[in-house]
Formats: structure tokens, C-alpha cells, sequence
């Protein structure tokens, strides 16, 4: 199964679409017709993590490389830097400039008050 089959497969497994797909995770919709019509054969690193994550699946099982979807549970049960990195990037163009700032101050006091934890002991 080629890598655009699979995506619309996790989409219709998920209940949505490529085109809602594309609009939530901000690739362009022209990306993934592409790949549909076999000009382009594969998605940037960048792209295809996109998708993995949102989907929950390895990038490896989006190559075709295995028939594994799932990340094992381990890994998954854990928030790493990197998801929260891009949920706070991605969720973050939602907010206002005045929610960004307050968010930023909440980061910071967060900061300090591990900081403050970490002095007691």
C-alpha cells in the first residue's frame, strides 16, 4: 500500500478527510494530491511526522516500511518536548497576541516555582 492510500485510510479510520487533514495540520492540499497521482512518490520529514503524530502511527508505517501503525505504548503514554513543542506551535497561531502573552507569563512562573522546588531539596 502506498504512502497516500495509508493516509486516507488513518483519515477515514478517524472519521475525517485529506482535505480536513491538510487544513488542520497546515499542508498544502496541492502536497498530497501530488502524492495521490504518483508525480511525487513521498512527503518531507516534516510533513510526514506532522501526520504521524496526529494520527498516533509511526512515520515508518506511513513509508510502508512496516504494517505496525501504532507507536508502542510506552512511548505513547508519555507527553515528550517535541509533541508538546508542536502542539503549543500549532495551537499557538490561534491565540491572540494578549493570550500569548499571558501564556508566556504562566511558562515562566511554572519556571520558577520548579526552580523554587528544586532549591528545597
Amino acid at each position: 500500500m502506498d504512502m497516500y492510500n495509508r493516509i486516507n485510510q488513518l483519515c477515514k479510520e478517524n472519521h475525517t478527510n485529506i482535505t480536513a487533514l491538510c487544513r488542520i495540520l497546515n499542508i498544502s492540499r496541492s502536497t498530497l494530491s501530488e502524492l495521490k497521482s504518483g508525480r511525487t512518490k513521498t512527503l518531507s520529514a516534516e510533513y510526514a511526522s506532522k501526520i504521524s503524530q496526529y494520527f498516533h502511527v509511526t512515520v515508518d508505517y506511513l513509508l510502508g516500511k512496516t504494517d505496525q501503525k501504532n507507536i508502542p505504548a510506552e512511548s505513547a503514554k508519555e507527553l515528550s518536548f517535541d509533541d508538546f513543542t508542536y502542539a503549543m506551535h500549532h495551537e499557538g497561531k490561534k491565540l491572540s497576541e494578549e493570550n500569548k502573552m499571558k501564556l508566556l507569563e504562566m511558562a515562566k512562573f511554572f519556571v520558577q516555582q520548579q526552580e523554587k522546588e528544586q532549591k528545597r531539596k
